[in-house]
């Protein structure tokens, strides 16, 4: 496989996760430049909506800090 294919492959697989989690009505989570430590990500939602949390690294419970835009 080459590395054009092998990204082609990724990039469907991605795409068909995240329609699956929001078919779920889950959020798709991610971490960026916005989150300040390891432990925040961003939270997504179908609908749009954009949340900072902050994610316990010893029981995984997250906590919303904040709604972006």
């Amino acid at each position: 496989m080459t590395q054009h294919e092998l990204d082609e492959h990724l990039l469907l697989t991605t795409k068909e996760a995240i329609a699956r989690r929001f078919a779920s009505n889950l959020p798709v989570s991610y971490h960026d430049e916005r989150c300040p430590t390891d432990s925040h990500f961003i939270y997504e939602y179908r609908d749009g909506r954009k949340f900072l949390v902050l994610q316990d690294e010893f029981t995984m419970n997250y906590k919303a800090i904040s709604q972006l835009e």
